[in-house]
């Protein structure tokens, strides 16, 4: 039996980068592209693709991806601008240009931008320069964002800061559901 055809269950967690990485297979099963994998569910803590949801502001920074077919336990702190971007956030286009960035391999990052641009995969991002005040305010969130990002702890205080009206951190609320999927 080859690593693909394990039959043990597995949960797939992970953390920002590894959390697009867990969602991204965690999808491909959900479509079936892996049916040897036993996948019980999936545990995200900022995920930059997460979807936008009715309980939380914008969605994941670089795009959203949906997960169907199994649980899915996301995690994010409505500050964490990685998971919680706005729609119209000028960091959207930052997310897209970097996405495939290498200095080991500039021409590949030249492939995935103009991919991107071919294929539509760029993230539309509406500023109204007829309104300059909205602009503004657009880049001024912007900045706040990544001074949350940088400076304030927003994308990496999950162990230790408390979801909101609880005594639990954001890892201990993920277990609490890893541990206690509903019936």
């Amino acid at each position: 039996m080859n690593d693909a055809e394990d039959s043990n269950p597995v949960v797939l967690l992970g953390y920002s980068g590894g959390a697009a990485l867990a969602g991204n297979v965690a999808a491909e099963v959900g479509r079936g592209q892996h049916p040897a994998l036993d996948v019980r569910g999936v545990g995200l803590i900022a995920d930059p693709l997460r979807p936008a949801s009715p309980h939380l502001p914008g969605w994941g920074i670089a795009g959203q991806r949906p997960i169907t077919g199994m649980p899915v336990w996301q995690i994010a702190d409505p500050l964490d601008v990685i998971c919680c971007c706005p729609g119209n956030s000028p960091l959207r286009t930052f997310a897209d240009q970097s996405a495939a960035f290498s200095l080991a391999d500039p021409a590949a990052w030249v492939g995935d931008l103009l991919d991107r641009l071919r294929t539509r995969r760029w993230q539309a991002v509406i500023l109204n320069w007829w309104r300059p005040w909205t602009v503004w305010q657009q880049y001024s969130e912007a900045i706040d964002d990544v001074n949350g990002y940088l400076f304030r702890g927003d994308h990496t205080s999950y162990c230790v800061r408390l979801t909101p009206g609880t005594d639990r951190t954001y890892c201990a609320l993920l277990a609490d559901r890893v541990n206690n999927p509903p019936a």
